[in-house]
């Protein structure tokens, strides 16, 4: 153990020296360069760090350092060099002995300071120019005493000690430059954020016109008498950002600004404090002397003392209560010797003619207590009320008036101002242009969000001026309204409830105007508010964010879809105006959880113009599916909730469900509700037939009529359902098309019954509205073919024919003038005739223009639109004959009102219902019918004389409904049974009295 020990020891030991060879020999190496190279070295330090330094001071880029400053480093510098070489010429050993240690304890604390520094600017890396700068002084003060006691004590043998003071200078260059904070801070920040702007560029274009104004009046007033101006301006106005842009260009003109916050220095003693410092730290920077006695310090030091004389009085007290000869002696003559000195500081070169000035800018002065106001103001009066000092207060004069008691009015600022300049309202199109500018459409990733950027200038403004211009005429349709009534009441005095009605509407009028009126102000105040406006754009920015980070949703398409059916473009710069200027009812929606159910239910009129898609009623299915679409997104995005789900489905109205199943391969199903859903079917495919081919619109017809037929098989529904399906022809898709007579004609070739008399008189009537309204769709295509067959004769054309037949709706009367027109001796009728006069015009046409390719091509279109005519028209004539010559469900019938229209159809009826009887039915569950049959003839015996087979028959049932059962019969049926007898017996009657007649 103890060898091993002994051979650890000395490889130690080998290492080390080592080690301390070759420091030794790069210590020498390097010692040898700088003594060869010293005086290259230090020049080229100074090219790399004194001239980039020298040329920020004298160009004014760094704020802190004037020629002046670098002159006092400078001096110090000689002064500790100085200082160094009179104690090494007197040459006291002890002294020496005490400066070497010195030296040597000052090279420690550099190194110590210096490893702190470089850790705080490793730990505090982006706060370096601050780490730096708390450094720096105590740096300099080092670096002194190293001079001092380095050339003093003889320590430099590498170096000569003018390249020694060379190096020195250059080490703190570098460390101001590092530190240096620059004089320009025309930095544009980002728009997006509350912070006020710095620089001119960011100025609207309305801002920049008033700054020049502004600017040239405070540089060019030629005399330097204390001067003052208000700016005035509402909350969010810009008055801060004007300012902040006014005095960096003040100073880059070399003027000095002191700012003052009535809001934080809200007394007197923090006021004076705050502006003599700043002013005691100009003066400093520029050579004038603040120290003991000089007239700064024998000025505040008065004022000091006179304030701590009236502590409990405002100032404003003290200074009035004082006059002037009881105010210290030297007061005035101090505050003269001040003013001389700041003009010294105002004078540039040592010219005689004061051209920079101290601009005193108190921020926010309407928005302190008013004794505050007084006490700023007085402050300002009679404390710094000197030559070349002008001061700058920004207001809102408008709430210094609303505030009763206030004696701070405009009379009274009128005595501390100068001059006042008013903030313009700037147009909200110019506003809004210049931040949505700042939303770049390289920003976002989907291409729906980046369509909506480039067109959201237009949009904004658009919205803007819809939602004033609705508004206001929705006041004066109110306005109106009011107008018509007190007119009325004017007129005559109507009952007291109707005066009290009227009154209460009146009041509710007014109510509603005032609250129009008022939400009108608001919106227009704030959209021309410069900082309310940047918080609507970035709340729309918010929302495109929000809308283009789905852009990786896998049903992302569906979500487009559906944001281009709700219009969303044009409701985002609504949405941000209510979460922005209408905050209060934002928490009104989130209450509630629906944002259609507050505008509607609220009964605020200027939302419903906001949002006038959320409607509830009168809206088509397209509207409506819009309104949910924005109610969706509306409650998304004001509730704080992820997009609903249901924005990235397949949003249809139903009518795009119904044409999606028409237009699908597949077989329709209707689960319940058949003829509503058939019905509705038809109506869809009548709307949407205009914008798609018609042979689509055909496929889609037939489809539905197979499945009419297939529920029809399958007794779903009846044959009365067949034909009211043909009701309403006008707007029926049904009469177009051949197949569906052809269907119905087909089953009524069959064994088909109506289950009631009323089921087929219904029929018939729906089938003798259809003639006009087929006739309608055709009348058009028959017409051209009269006109194209006349038009060779010169004095006929298309016009002409219209006038003349245009009215017509029965075919037989269309028949009757084509006859007329072309005097044709066919006497064949209906579409018989019509289809032999289409063909013979249709080979006179293509005979008369058989050079014009145009004509032949139209016409053998329009000939196939009349032959679809000619076989439709045609199974409509065959259809209606067989239901008029079909019967009905004795069953059914007999259970029915019997209603009739003639004798000779009351006759046959009786002779249908006896026949019935007599196949073995009863008569008594038919009780019902009978006694129709019976009213019926008794008001036809009044005039009539019957046969008696008739009323033989009629008796024959009576006898047989007597011989039936009639012992546990219903009492409703018992009471028919009395009004048969009666009325059998009021016929007997009736035929007794036409017989006497006779």
């Amino acid at each position: 153990m103890k060898k091993w020990n002994t051979e650890v020891s000395e490889f130690l030991e080998k290492i080390t020296d080592f080690l301390i060879k070759y420091l030794n020999e790069w210590s020498n190496a390097i010692f040898i360069f700088v003594k060869t190279y010293n005086s290259l070295l230090a020049l080229l330090l100074f090219i790399i760090i004194g001239v980039p330094f020298l040329k920020k001071v004298f160009d004014k880029e760094v704020k802190e350092f004037s020629v002046l400053k670098i002159f006092e480093v400078i001096l110090n510098i000689l002064i500790a060099v100085g200082l160094g070489y009179l104690v090494k010429l007197a040459n006291i050993e002890g002294l020496i002995k005490v400066l070497s240690l010195i030296w040597s304890v000052s090279v420690g604390l550099v190194i110590f300071f210096l490893v702190l520094l470089i850790r705080e600017i490793v730990i505090y890396i982006k706060s370096t120019k601050k780490i730096v700068a708390g450094y720096s002084d105590g740096y300099l003060f080092l670096g002194l005493i190293y001079l001092f006691a380095s050339i003093a004590s003889n320590q430099f043998e590498a170096i000569n000690n003018i390249l020694m003071i060379i190096y020195f200078l250059n080490l703190w260059m570098f460390v101001q430059l590092i530190n240096h904070n620059n004089r320009h801070v025309d930095i544009e920040v980002d728009e997006d954020s509350d912070n006020a702007i710095n620089s001119y560029s960011q100025l609207l274009p309305t801002r920049k016109m008033e700054f020049n104004r502004v600017y040239n009046q405070l540089t060019n007033v030629s005399y330097s008498e204390p001067f003052a101006i208000t700016i005035n301006g509402d909350w969010g106005e810009g008055k801060t950002s004007f300012v902040n842009v006014l005095s960096n260009k003040l100073e880059e003109n070399n003027n000095y600004i002191i700012f003052i916050q009535p809001m934080v220095l809200d007394t007197s003693e923090k006021q004076m404090d705050y502006l003599f410092k700043q002013l005691k730290l100009i003066m400093n920077k520029n050579g004038i002397y603040t120290g003991n006695g000089s007239p700064f310090k024998q000025y505040l030091k008065i004022i000091t003392n006179v304030l701590n004389a009236k502590p409990l009085l405002q100032l404003e007290k003290v200074f009035s209560v004082f006059n002037d000869e009881e105010l210290p002696s030297d007061f005035r003559t101090n505050k003269h010797l001040l003013e001389e000195d700041i003009q010294r500081l105002l004078r540039m070169n040592n010219e005689k003619v004061v051209k920079k000035k101290i601009f005193i800018i108190v921020d926010d002065f309407d928005r302190v207590e008013k004794e505050t106001m007084y006490n700023t103001l007085v402050f300002i009066k009679e404390l710094v009320h000197f030559k070349g000092v002008n001061v700058i207060f920004l207001m809102d004069e408008q709430k210094l008036e609303a505030v009763k008691e206030n004696k701070i009015n405009k009379e009274y600022l009128d005595k501390f101002v100068n001059n006042k300049i008013q903030m313009s309202k700037i147009d909200s199109s110019e506003i809004f242009n210049h931040f949505i500018s700042n939303i770049k459409v390289e920003d976002f990733k989907s291409d729906f969000v980046k369509a909506i950027v480039k067109e959201l200038k237009g949009k904004v403004n658009n919205q803007i001026e819809q939602v004033q211009l609705m508004t206001k005429d929705k006041i004066a349709e109110v306005e109106k309204t009011i107008e018509d009534l007190t007119s009325n009441n004017g007129k005559q005095k109507e009952q007291n409830k109707e005066e009290d009605n009227k009154s209460e509407r009146y009041e509710k009028l007014q109510i509603n105007r005032e609250q129009l009126i008022s939400f009108l102000e608001r919106f227009n105040s704030g959209v021309t508010n410069l900082r309310k406006a940047k918080k609507v754009v970035r709340e729309i920015k918010e929302i495109l964010i929000i809308c283009d980070e789905q852009n990786n949703n896998s049903n992302y398409s569906h979500f487009v879809i559906n944001m281009k059916k709700g219009k969303i473009n044009e409701k985002i710069a609504n949405l941000a105006f209510l979460k922005i200027l209408f905050s209060e009812f934002v928490d009104e929606i989130i209450k509630r959880n629906d944002t259609r159910e507050f505008i509607y239910e609220t009964n605020v009129d200027f939302f419903k113009i906001m949002f006038e898609d959320l409607g509830y009623s009168s809206f088509t299915e397209d509207k409506e599916l819009m309104a949910n679409i924005v109610n969706l997104f509306c409650n998304s995005i004001l509730l704080n909730k992820p997009l609903d789900n249901d924005l990235f489905s397949e949003l249809r109205t139903n009518s795009e469900e119904i044409l999606k199943k028409l237009d699908s391969p597949g077989v329709l199903n209707f689960p319940n509700n058949h003829f509503e859903v058939i019905k509705e079917y038809l109506s869809t495919i009548k709307l949407n037939s205009a914008t798609v081919p018609n042979n689509i619109v055909l496929k889609r017809l037939e489809k539905l009529i197979e499945y009419i037929f297939v529920l029809y098989d399958n007794e779903v529904l009846s044959l009365k359902n067949l034909f009211e399906l043909l009701s309403k022809p006008q707007r029926n898709p049904l009469i177009d098309h051949p197949l569906y007579f052809e269907k119905i004609y087909k089953i009524l070739q069959q064994e088909t019954k109506f289950e009631s008399e009323n089921d087929k008189k219904a029929s018939v009537y729906i089938l003798d509205q259809i003639e006009p309204h087929l006739l309608a769709r055709y009348r058009g295509d028959i017409i051209i073919f009269i006109s194209l067959l006349k038009s060779k004769e010169g004095n006929f054309t298309y016009q002409n024919f219209v006038a003349d037949l245009g009215g017509i709706i029965r075919l037989d009367e269309m028949n009757k003038e084509i006859k007329n027109i072309f005097q044709e001796n066919d006497n064949s009728v209906g579409v018989e005739f019509l289809a032999n006069w289409t063909e013979r015009a249709s080979l006179e046409i293509n005979k008369g223009y058989s050079g014009n390719k145009y004509i032949l091509d139209s016409i053998g279109k329009y000939k196939k639109l009349i032959d679809n005519f000619i076989k439709t028209y045609g199974l409509w004539e065959k259809v209606k004959f067989k239901v008029k010559n079909l019967s009905v469900n004795h069953q059914s019938k007999f259970k029915e009102k019997l209603g009739v229209n003639s004798l000779q159809e009351l006759k046959f009826d009786i002779n249908e219902f006896y026949e019935y009887i007599n196949k073995g039915n009863s008569v008594e569950p038919h009780l019902y019918y009978f006694n129709s049959i019976l009213i019926n003839l008794e008001s036809y015996t009044r005039v009539n004389n019957i046969n008696d087979d008739v009323i033989q028959i009629v008796e024959d049932i009576y006898q047989k409904l007597n011989n039936e059962d009639l012992n546990e019969i219903s009492v409703d049926s018992e009471q028919l049974l009395l009004w048969c007898t009666v009325n059998l017996g009021e016929i007997k009657e009736n035929l007794k009295k036409t017989e006497n007649k006779k």
